[in-house]
């Protein structure tokens, strides 16, 4: 099986390209990263992770994902093989299936409003209601701490 399952941040986002026929992709990066004691030191290591979505998905991406949101990758490495001038060469890449939008970035100051955690009002809800099932599925039925 060939799958991939990463989370991290958006790093760079490219325009969407049309090809004859009327499909399209885009080529994305993400940054994960990994920390660890080097020397005794805390350190923090970040991979840069080739993505490529295609046709609708490209599309979303291109309106509704900016560099700095944090994301849930789901997809396959491929590798893309040719040749030119006489040398081979390759890419590899992760084909995407599904994005997952988890946190907007923090927007840069004088735009869109956000709270002391950095969250936009509907990363602040999903938030409330997550608290509120955690709360709820504590206390559930004759659980009641009284």
């Amino acid at each position: 099986m060939n799958k991939v399952l990463l989370v991290g941040r958006i790093a760079k986002t490219n325009e969407v390209k049309t090809f004859e026929g009327g499909s399209c992709n885009m080529l994305f990066s993400v940054a994960t990263s990994e920390s660890f004691k080097k020397g005794g030191e805390w350190t923090e290591e970040a991979t840069f992770h080739q993505i490529k979505a295609w046709n609708k998905t490209a599309e979303y991406i291109e309106n509704h994902i900016r560099k700095g949101d944090l994301v849930e990758i789901e997809g396959q490495i491929k590798i893309d093989q040719w040749e030119k001038d006489g040398e081979k060469k390759s890419f590899n890449y992760i084909n995407l299936n599904r994005i997952n939008r988890l946190m907007k970035s923090k927007p840069k100051e004088g735009s869109e409003q956000v709270n002391n955690q950095g969250l936009d009002e509907s990363d602040q809800q999903n938030l409330l209601n997550a608290k509120k099932a955690e709360v709820n599925q504590d206390f559930a039925g004759d659980d009641i701490p009284f």
